[in-house]
């Protein structure tokens, strides 16, 4: 103990001498260009580099941010140079500055660059941004808000006569390298080596002193006071706290009832959550529940899941269970996929019209489209086949979707089978198969669902071509053995007898030099030999080979493939390769004899992934910044944020975000998911909680739990490092290895608690005075009886009330939130319907009639896609039409009154208002509204409106 002491005394010494030498060799200021590489690093919510009359500038949005980093509570002097044009006869743009809500200054810029100086005051914690706000405009030509021009800005702390930083950030800097020695010396490490890393800590953090504007973009003030007081303190009170814990743990083992009281407990909290309890209060009840179920749980139970006899399913009753999950899924997936979501979104509408022309276009062969779609073309080549025969509906567009969604849950058991067993893989799957946002990722035309329908498939083919052999292998092959052994015997015994033969009376000594020599030694000789060695040789090498690594071998080249292909699917797939080199050292672990065997099947895996990929490396040579774009639009570090801009901050913030989304608040955009709710349903929380503290309790270091918490680590990735958390179409791969957590976390509640709760009661029926012996052995039989049935009840109803919830949350309630389908094009989709409908009608005078919509319309992704191959509709820009027969104008039904009396005078003195075409789902509100000339364009719309 003294000697820790001395130690944490000398480290403590030695944090603040590097402290003050850094602060010695400290300049807190700054100087930036507009084309600075750096500059990014504090700018927010700016346009790129122009250069215009020799002088190169950003453009601001109308409200944008500069943020001031490693000024840490000094007050900063900033002095801007800005420009503020604006179109002639317009006065120049009026900014607003603030930071952290308060006002500073008003700043009148002009069409001439000008030069701004102010004192800003900066926050000790966290990050400072002086936001500017200006009336933004648009240039002739120029699609983009701008604000103002921004050429260079410098900022200058004001000296305090402090040695030090100021005293938040001191005591932040001061206690990491504490905290690094206390937590390696609570974990085991030596004293000496616990030292030396608080020591280079220290030196590290001498130089984010030194280097007050680095330090303040790479290592910010975060979480102040919480971090780093609260884990200093937890660490230091670790071995009461330890004590604590086992003495609480024991009671709870001693009492098994506060188990059912932490699964209510659990289960209360996910429900409070959706009806608005605080997130903190509901968390924690959450985690509290959890904590209580989990003593009664034997961890042994976890060394080898898939042999559990819980895990006992006879082949006929899996396959008949995946059948049931795959109709489920599917019917699911196609149901009203016409109508639901009721609209294309543009981006369906552009992978439609990608795959109408590869299609028809035989010259069109693309590896990765950039224009419109920023993807890899896989989706489009699956899709035109379809959109091709049958033409473009808005089902034939999301069918590939659709199918791959309900193909997924075959994939999850398929690689969940030999980690967790059959009845468990049975639970996953059918869980991933109604998830409410599963379906919202497969009902419409987006490639999301192949990634990790390759990828899951890749996985059970991987595991299982880097095994041994199989015990019917093992089985099969000392068969042969004892068979082989036993015709040596056999044989050796017809040779004995021969030989005790007498000498044969023919004469020809020919015959008699073959029967005397040549055919005893070949009975003797050759053909014991080819028996006893070459057959046996040919049946446990050769056959073997093709019965055992020829299979291994397939396994390994298909997930090689499969894994490659997922490459060519969405951005997420990236992974993929990631997520398989997981799965190898979770396989073969450290066991040398492990790897030898998997070399090879490992090396052709490498081999056919490396040839599948071979086509999308060759396009990266060519353009890696178009493949790229779409990711670099969205990655972390260029988040256009004005309130955090490091990355430390972005992604703590991201990771507080996905951490929610699951349970508190999901998504937000209604394309993905119902908006803020939970990504899923309470009961799958429920498991998932308990799957993830079995874990956290130490399953993690068994494989059947260390690959589903591995996935959804990797495949929680791309969220992390991108924008727009949480985002429900980046961060779909984590839902596969949720639903296994879930599976186990019921399935071991269910195998404990169940069983439990029944020996008690048949333990107080056994202890009655008129009880015997003959009595206890039945009511232990009853026992295991009424468990069996009770945990298949249990089970039933959680998969029931899962699917009921899901299929209500889906169908009862997204079909008709507006959040829901205004995140799709319905103006443009109902207008699409419109102008088609003429050329579909097999009536001849409804085919006369001439429709015309919008010119933004006209050219829009969804009308160009459901009238491909049909003639254009007309374009209506409040002209006059022609008066040459039955015409329509759709308008939408926000369109005012001014417009529809254009529309009306444009169509001629016969037309008049015809009504909507078409009405936003489970109301009457119209979503476009037609005018038009002539008794067949009336009717055209009465067909419309019935639809």
């Amino acid at each position: 103990m003294q000697a820790l002491i001395s130690h944490a005394l000398a480290l403590i010494m030695l944090t603040l001498l590097t402290l003050v030498g850094g602060a010695l060799l400290a300049q807190p200021s700054l100087e930036l260009q507009a084309e600075h590489p750096r500059i990014g690093q504090f700018l927010a919510r700016f346009y790129a580099l122009e250069t215009h009359e020799q002088a190169t500038y950003r453009w601001s949005a109308g409200e944008a941010a500069i943020f001031l980093h490693g000024f840490e509570g000094q007050p900063a002097l900033v002095r801007l140079r800005l420009a503020g044009p604006r179109a002639p006869g317009d006065p120049s743009a009026l900014v607003e500055l603030s930071t952290a809500g308060v006002p500073l200054a008003h700043l009148q810029t002009s069409e001439h660059w000008r030069d701004f100086w102010l004192m800003v005051p900066t926050q000790p914690s966290g990050e400072t941004a002086l936001v500017l706000r200006s009336a933004p405009f648009r240039a002739p030509g120029d699609p983009r808000e701008l604000g103002v021009a921004l050429s260079n800005f410098s900022a200058s702390a004001v000296p305090m006569g402090n040695a030090l930083p100021q005293p938040i950030r001191t005591i932040y800097l001061a206690a990491m390298p504490l905290l690094l020695w206390l937590l390696l010396i609570r974990l085991g490490a030596n004293p000496r080596l616990a030292l030396g890393g608080g020591s280079i800590l220290a030196g590290l953090v001498g130089l984010a002193v030194a280097l007050p504007s680095s330090a303040g973009y790479w290592l910010p003030t975060l979480g102040w006071p919480w971090f780093p007081l609260l884990p200093l303190m937890l660490l230091l009170a670790w071995p009461a706290l330890k004590v604590a814990h086992q003495r609480v743990w024991a009671w709870l083992k001693a009492h098994p009832w506060t188990t059912w009281l932490g699964v209510g407990l659990a289960l209360a909290a996910l429900l409070l959550l959706r009806f608005g309890l605080p997130a903190p209060l509901g968390v924690s009840l959450l985690i509290l529940g959890v904590w209580a179920g989990l003593p009664h749980i034997p961890r042994q139970q976890l060394n080898a899941l898939a042999s559990q006899p819980s895990q006992a399913l006879r082949t006929p009753h899996f396959a008949l269970g995946l059948m049931l999950i795959f109709s489920i899924a599917l019917g699911l997936r196609l149901v009203n996929l016409d109508a639901q979501p009721a609209g294309l979104w543009r981006d369906e509408a552009r992978h439609g019209l990608q795959a109408l022309q590869i299609w028809h276009d035989p010259t069109y062969r693309p590896i990765y489209v950039v224009g419109g779609a920023d993807l890899p073309a896989l989706l489009f080549y699956l899709m035109a086949p379809i959109v091709g025969f049958f033409g473009p509906e808005l089902w034939s567009a999301r069918l590939i979707s659709a199918l791959a969604g309900a193909l997924t849950p075959l994939a999850l058991a398929w690689a969940a089978t030999p980690l967790l067993g059959r009845r468990n893989a049975l639970i996953a799957a059918a869980l991933l198969a109604w998830a409410s946002w599963s379906l919202s990722m497969s009902r419409w035309a987006f490639p999301a669902t192949l990634d990790h329908l390759f990828t899951l498939t890749a996985i059970g083919l991987l595991w299982r071509g880097m095994g041994g052999r199989t015990e019917e292998q093992r089985s099969r092959r000392a068969e042969e053995q004892k068979s082989s052994r036993t015709e040596e015997q056999k044989n050796k015994g017809t040779k004995e007898q021969k030989n005790r033969g007498t000498a044969m009376s023919d004469s020809s000594s020919v015959l008699l030099f073959f029967r005397s020599s040549v055919l005893p030694f070949f009975r003797s000789s050759v053909l014991p030999f080819f028996r006893s060695s070459v057959l046996p040789f040919f049946r446990s090498s050769v056959l073997l080979f093709f019965r055992s690594s020829v299979p291994l071998f397939l396994c390994s080249a298909a997930a090689g493939c499969l894994g490659a292909l997922a490459l060519y699917t969405y951005h997420t797939g990236r992974v993929a390769p990631l997520v398989l080199a997981a799965v190898v050292l979770l396989r073969l672990g450290v066991a040398r004899a492990a790897w030898q065997r998997a070399l090879p099947g490992l090396a052709v895996a490498l081999l056919v992934g490396l040839i599948t990929v071979s086509p999308l490396a060759f396009y990266l040579l060519n353009d890696l910044a178009g493949y790229n774009r779409r990711v670099g639009s969205v990655s972390l570090l260029d988040s256009q944020s004005i309130e955090q801009r490091t990355p430390a901050a972005l992604l703590l913030a991201n990771l507080r975000d996905y951490a929610l989304a699951y349970h508190v608040a999901g998504d937000s955009n209604g394309r993905h998911h119902l908006p803020n709710a939970p990504l899923l349903d309470p009961l799958v929380g429920l498991g998932l909680a308990f799957g993830l503290g079995l874990s956290l309790a130490g399953g993690w270091r068994q494989p059947a739990l260390a690959l589903p918490l591995a996935l959804g680590g990797i495949y929680m990735l791309p969220g992390i490092f991108s924008g727009d958390a949480p985002h429900a179409m980046r961060s779909l791969g984590t839902l596969a290895p949720a639903c296994m957590l879930a599976a186990v976390g019921f399935t071991q509640l269910s195998t404990n608690l169940i069983p439990m709760s029944l020996e008690h009661a048949a333990v107080s029926r056994t202890l009655t005075p008129i009880g015997t012996q003959c009595s206890a052995i039945g009511n232990r039989q009853s026992t295991i009886v009424n468990g069996i049935r009770a945990k298949g009840l249990l089970m039933l109803f959680i998969l029931g009330a899962s699917l009921s919830f899901n299929v209500w949350l889906y169908f009862g309630i997204m079909r008709y939130e507006p959040r829901v389908y205004h995140e799709f094009d319905l103006v443009t989709t109902s207008m699409g319907h419109a102008a088609r409908a003429p050329w579909r009608s097999n009536d001849a005078m409804l085919r006369q009639v001439r429709v015309y919509l919008p010119q933004s319309a006209r050219l829009s992704e969804p009308v160009r896609y459901l009238g491909w191959g049909l003639p254009a509709p007309g374009i209506y820009g409040d002209g006059p039409i022609a008066n040459d027969g039955p015409a329509l104008i759709i308008l939408p039904a926000s369109a005012n009154l001014d417009e529809q009396a254009r529309a009306i005078t444009a169509l001629g003195p016969d037309a008049r208002a015809l009504g909507p075409t078409a009405y936003y789902p489970g109301s009457n509100t119209p979503i476009t509204l037609a005018f038009g000339r002539g008794a067949a364009a009336e009717r055209l719309v009465e067909s419309l409106a019935r639809k």
